[in-house]
């Protein structure tokens, strides 16, 4: 019975690694889509959605993921860990090609030992060597949804604001 117990650990492990790293790849290969819309129109409604107003607020708590414009067709994201992504509003032809991709992932646990103390410090400092002996993003998983979500949520978003 203890095997099969340890086979069961082993084996949610190497899943839980596995699934981590296919996370990392997905977003760092971002993702690209196109919208019928000029990127004046495009840029706006990233505004709308990830930068200005209550809602913003809520889903940059939600989400741990905050936006921030950068020049006119630019916008940055990232976590307080360190990750980071950028999308690009493109023109092409009387549409735009939206690109969001992650460029930079925190590897390691997102407890610090220093936060602790005794035998809580001692843990913490070891789950972060695993993480980094393993390749571990904690937030890999938040980038590739937040970028997957990006196409719909920016095609609700720029036809509401063609309907008023």
């Amino acid at each position: 019975m203890e095997a099969v117990i340890v086979l069961l650990v082993v084996a949610a492990v190497v899943g839980g690694v596995i699934w981590n790293h296919r996370n990392k790849s997905a977003a760092f290969e971002g993702v690209e889509f196109r919208i019928s819309e000029p990127p004046a129109a495009v840029a706006a409604a990233v505004a709308a959605l990830y930068c200005r107003g209550a809602k913003a607020v809520v889903k940059s708590a939600f989400s741990r993921i905050s936006v921030t414009p950068v020049g006119a067709g630019g916008f940055t994201f990232g976590t307080k860990r360190g990750d980071e992504g950028q999308i690009e509003i493109h023109p092409n032809g009387s549409g735009s090609i939206v690109r969001a991709s992650t460029s930079e992932l925190y590897i390691g646990s997102t407890h610090n030992p220093r936060e602790a103390s005794g035998i809580k410090a001692l843990s913490y400092a070891i789950t972060h060597l695993i993480f980094l002996m393993l390749r571990l993003a904690p937030y890999a998983a938040n980038m590739k949804r937040f970028q997957r979500g990006l196409e719909h949520k920016l095609q609700k978003q720029v036809s509401r604001q063609i309907s008023r």
